[in-house]
């Protein structure tokens, strides 16, 4: 559905468990993780640009700090918070 307009959505999915859009497929969350995956989803087919913010686990983010499942972009919060916080310090 186009409304007309395109949002850029940020959401904290801050906690001790690092997951992406592919993680509810393989083994299970809990209900603030699958929300946040669904939320974002859903956001994305709406034509909105979504990040999930998670924190950063090698199982999750392999080699990098960021992937993008279903068109929503998950990216590790130490990354972001080394990339755009501690350099403002």
């Amino acid at each position: 559905m186009d409304h007309g307009y395109t949002l850029d959505i940020a959401i904290y999915a801050g906690g001790t468990v690092s997951f992406s859009g592919q993680t509810p497929r393989s083994k299970d969350l809990g209900g603030a993780e699958y929300c946040a995956v669904s939320m974002a989803e859903s956001l994305t087919r709406c034509g909105h640009r979504v990040t999930v913010f998670t924190p950063y686990s090698p199982a999750v983010y392999g080699d990098g700090t960021e992937i993008t499942v279903n068109a929503v972009k998950y990216m590790s919060i130490q990354h972001h918070w080394e990339m755009t916080c501690k350099s403002k310090l």
